[in-house]
């Protein structure tokens, strides 16, 4: 079932559900490809789209659940919805060693936008937390269809989060990245900053630059106090900004099997797109295929393939082989607790392109109510090892 589903690379993996469809495949570069969702209400209300840009490391891992909540509680909103994984990051092409990590990822924003447009979309909302929400800043300021900007808890100034996440490992009491990965670099959670990118994030600073967009939402979270800098300074400049302090951020950073879906910061940011949003019916998409199956990637020596696939009972995963061989071995990767298929620190996808690239095909999924994959009729998500997982396997 897996092989026939690959083979079919016109079309990508997709889930049909209650006002919506939602496409799972890659965009962008041809040679550096972005790996997202693109959702289509039945029935779109407005001629503006929606960009979900993540946030990095650990907390894109926490977030994850709380973001697809928000793709498809948008679609349902009658928007046309992009959730994607950043540039290095999830299941997009690249790792945290690459160079030029802050341009790359500012880069991938601007596919995300790109694609949302070519859905038949006339403007642009980008919706993010925390470093997501700064890059989104960011990739606003390049472009002249950004309507607004929605920002949770963001991060304003980058020499001020690299503290916070060498505070966070010493609190862990993690130990630190071995020498040889490069000094004046930094490990956080597992994930690594180069020392080329930390020098680029400490000459990060949103109060030194244009507001992104004429309209913004800065959503803080209630159990911390706020910091009026980064509005006043909008404001200051003619930005027309809405600040509210909302809970559930602290609930939706969770550990991924303890978390919950942050439900305030979704309505938060349908009420302000409707709010802000002209109704009309969206243009005409592109008729070029606005999704890639699949991708290729270049791994030492080898030429490999990921695809997203869809093996059945609701089930979504990627899967990675050589390219121009027929691997007579498989290995099935299944998720940790209830970390989505990318793994802990992302491990699963760099392990994945190694075997495969090794002579093997990788399956890495999400089990039945964890990540991407729904939950089954009357189970409750994101609970982990339930029998279900069995049949799953199957």
């Amino acid at each position: 079932a897996v092989r026939d589903n690959v083979k079919n690379d016109s079309a990508p993996a997709r889930w049909v559900r209650d006002g919506y469809v939602a496409d799972a495949g890659r965009f962008g570069p041809a040679d550096r490809a972005r790996f997202g969702w693109l959702y289509k209400p039945e029935r779109a209300s407005s001629t503006v789209g929606v960009v979900i840009v993540p946030p990095f490391g650990r907390d894109e891992t926490c977030a994850h659940r709380t973001l697809r909540h928000l793709a498809e509680t948008s679609a349902r909103s009658g928007f046309i919805t992009v959730r994607f994984d950043l540039d290095g990051c999830g299941d997009s092409a690249g790792d945290d060693s690459d160079s030029d990590r802050v341009e790359c990822l500012i880069a991938s924003v601007h596919d995300a936008c790109d694609l949302v447009r070519c859905a038949g979309t006339a403007r642009v909302v980008l919706i993010g937390i925390r470093f997501g929400a700064t890059l989104a800043a960011l990739a606003a300021l390049h472009r002249n269809d950004a309507a607004a900007l929605m920002a949770f808890n963001p991060v304003v100034r980058g020499h001020h989060w690299l503290h916070e996440l060498r505070a966070l490992q010493v609190a862990m009491d993690l130990r630190s990245a071995p020498v040889a990965m490069g000094e004046g670099g930094l490990e956080a959670s597992g994930f690594w900053l180069s020392p080329e990118t930390c020098e680029a994030l400490t000459r990060i600073d949103l109060t030194r630059v244009p507001a992104p967009t004429r309209q913004v939402l800065l959503l803080e979270r209630d159990d911390l106090p706020g910091s009026e800098g980064w509005q006043d300074y909008l404001q200051a400049g003619g930005c027309e900004v809405e600040r509210r302090r909302i809970p559930g951020y602290v609930d939706m950073m969770a550990d991924p099997h303890l978390n919950r879906v942050a439900q305030v910061f979704i309505d938060a940011c349908i009420e302000y797109t409707r709010g802000m949003a002209h109704p009309g019916v969206p243009g005409t998409a592109a008729q070029i295929p606005l999704l890639r199956a699949s991708a290729a990637s270049h791994i030492g020596d080898t030429w490999i393939e990921e695809t997203a696939v869809s093996p059945g009972d609701g089930i979504f995963g990627t899967l990675a082989r050589p390219m121009n061989t027929h691997p007579d071995r498989a290995l099935l990767a299944l998720n940790a607790g209830a970390v989505h298929h990318i793994g802990v620190s992302r491990f699963d996808v760099g392990f994945s392109r190694r075997m495969a690239a090794s002579g093997m095909q990788v399956l890495r999924v999400d089990l039945t109510g964890i990540g991407d994959s729904p939950a089954r009729e009357g189970a409750i998500e994101n609970t982990t090892y339930l029998s279900g997982v069995v049949k799953d396997i199957g």
